[in-house]
């Protein structure tokens, strides 16, 4: 049966239903722009890409709330715990006693919370195969970063927070300056997953492409309850 005849057979829509379909599709429409922007090479802007300026993106079709969590898979989520709450500043936050769906067992693990982000630590249930893809990580990630998969933060007394790590010996490199193309110096590290880790001394405001040093750094009175588009500072 078509849509059309299913219309036809049916009584007439309410208010409701019509302005809930209307909504569904400009949700859609804006999805198709967001899909032609990117083709053009401007994906989540209006106009000029190098303008400085910049439109909120079209809203998404599945996303309807916030950013919540990162979740991460461990080969000992207590080490990995250990090291974000030492080294990057994350404390422990209450968590449930999850168990596995499929044979009832509990699931170990631990939940972080830091400058604004909740991390969920996972216990691996398949530690050897975890060790095999550690390795292979960190190859790749020493041959290719930093453009590599990471997550970052923007921290005040950079080279403080540079010398704390060498001397807990966290593997870790420094890229980048004030003469690069963004202006950011970066130091990127290895949580012990094998999870590469950005920090950095500043980062370009949104739609902006160069940091502004006159600007960066500057703390935050409540660094727990940041707006979403305010620096993360550590």
């Amino acid at each position: 049966m078509s849509a059309i005849s299913m219309h036809q057979n049916s009584a007439s829509p309410s208010r409701e239903s019509v302005d809930e379909e209307i909504s569904t599709l400009r949700s859609r429409l804006e999805y198709l722009e967001l899909l032609v922007a990117k083709q053009d090479g401007r994906a989540g802007v209006r106009g000029n890409p190098n303008s400085g300026s910049i439109d909120a993106a079209p809203s998404s079709l599945l996303i309807k709330a916030e950013f919540n969590h990162l979740a991460r898979e461990c080969i000992d989520a207590e080490v990995t715990a250990d090291f974000y709450c030492d080294i990057l500043g994350f404390r422990r936050i209450p968590r449930p006693d999850f168990e596995d769906e499929e044979n009832g067992k509990p699931v170990s693990g631990a939940w972080l919370h830091g400058h604004g982000l909740n991390l969920h630590l996972i216990q691996t249930n398949n530690v050897p195969f975890r060790i095999t893809l550690l390795g292979e990580r960190v190859k790749h990630f020493y041959a290719n970063w930093p453009s590599v998969d990471h997550f970052a933060f923007v921290c005040k007394d950079f080279e403080e927070k540079e010398e704390m790590l060498r001397a807990r010996k966290v593997q870790c490199k420094r890229f980048g300056g004030e003469d690069s193309k963004a202006g950011i110096t970066q130091l990127m590290l290895l949580d012990p997953d094998g999870n590469v880790v950005e920090l950095s001394d500043c980062a370009p405001p949104v739609g902006e492409v160069h940091c502004s040093r006159e600007g960066k750094c500057k703390e935050k009175k409540d660094n727990e309850n940041l707006r979403r588009d305010e620096l993360i500072y550590i």
